[in-house]
C-alpha cells in the first residue's frame, strides 16, 4: 500500500505518539528555502544517537518521581524548566531542556507558517539550532559555521542544521532577491574556512511521490 501524504505546498505536523498528522499551509512570498550541504559527516554520529536517547530515556525515569504520569519528555511544558534543572544531573538537564523547548517550537513554528510570520519562523530556525549546538550536542564546527555566517547576511531570516547532525546541510530561509549574494558570501567563506567547495540546494515543497 501506498501512502501519499506529501502536499504542494503543505508542511505536515506529525504527531509520532497518535500517528496523526495536520496540513500546514506555506506560503513563502519573496522568500525561499535553500540547503547548504557542508561536505563533511563525522564519524561519532552513530554513538551519539544513542547516548542521546539513553539521556532522554534517564531523565523521564528520574523526572517521573516529580511528575507521575509523564512517558516521555514531550509531556512536560517549558514552564517546568526551572524545576527540571533543580532535579536533573547537570550531564542530563541540557539534553532534557532542548527536547522539551523544540517540542515547543515545533507548535510555535506551525503558529507562525499558518499566520505567515515568516519572521518568527527564522526566529525559531535560529533558536533550535542554537539549542541543537549547544544543549543537545549533535551539531559540529562545520554547521555551526555555516549557520552563525547565514545568520549576519542581508535577507536571511534564519538558519539551522538538519538530519542526525555531525555534519550534512543547513536549512536557510532567503529572500530571492538576496539569493545570489547569499551563496557567494557563504561558499567563499566557507571555501575560505575549510577548504571545502559547499554545495546549494534549492528546496521545493512538492507534492509526494505516488502512482502513475
Amino acid at each position: 500500500m501506498l501512502l501519499h501524504l506529501e502536499k504542494k505546498d503543505r508542511a505536515l505536523l506529525l504527531d509520532c505518539r497518535s500517528n496523526t498528522h495536520v496540513e500546514i499551509p506555506v506560503e513563502l512570498g519573496d522568500y525561499s528555502l535553500i540547503l547548504v550541504n557542508s561536505k563533511v559527516k563525522h564519524s561519532l554520529a552513530d554513538s551519539a544517537y544513542n547516548q542521546r536517547r539513553e539521556a532522554c530515556e534517564e531523565s523521564v525515569r528520574i523526572l517521573q518521581e516529580s511528575f507521575p504520569g509523564i512517558v516521555t519528555l514531550r509531556d512536560i511544558p517549558d514552564t517546568e524548566l526551572g524545576k527540571i534543572g533543580s532535579i536533573l544531573p547537570a550531564a542530563l538537564f541540557p539534553k532534557a531542556k532542548h527536547v522539551i523547548t523544540e517540542c515547543g517550537r515545533v507548535h510555535d513554528a506551525a503558529k507562525a507558517l499558518k499566520t505567515g510570520d515568516l519572521t518568527g519562523f527564522g526566529i525559531l530556525l535560529k533558536a533550535s539550532h542554537q539549542s541543537l549546538s549547544n544543549d543537545f550536542e549533535v551539531s559540529c564546527t562545520e554547521l555551526d559555521f555555516l549557520a552563525e555566517k547565514s545568520w549576519d547576511l542581508k535577507g536571511v531570516l534564519g538558519s539551522r542544521m538538519m538530519g542526525g547532525g555531525f555534519g550534512g546541510c543547513t536549512i536557510n530561509l532567503v529572500k530571492n532577491s538576496e539569493l545570489d549574494s547569499f551563496k557567494s558570501q557563504i561558499g567563499d567563506s566557507y571555501l575560505d574556512k575549510f577548504g571545502i567547495k559547499t554545495e546549494f540546494i534549492p528546496v521545493r515543497i512538492s507534492d509526494g511521490a505516488q502512482l502513475v
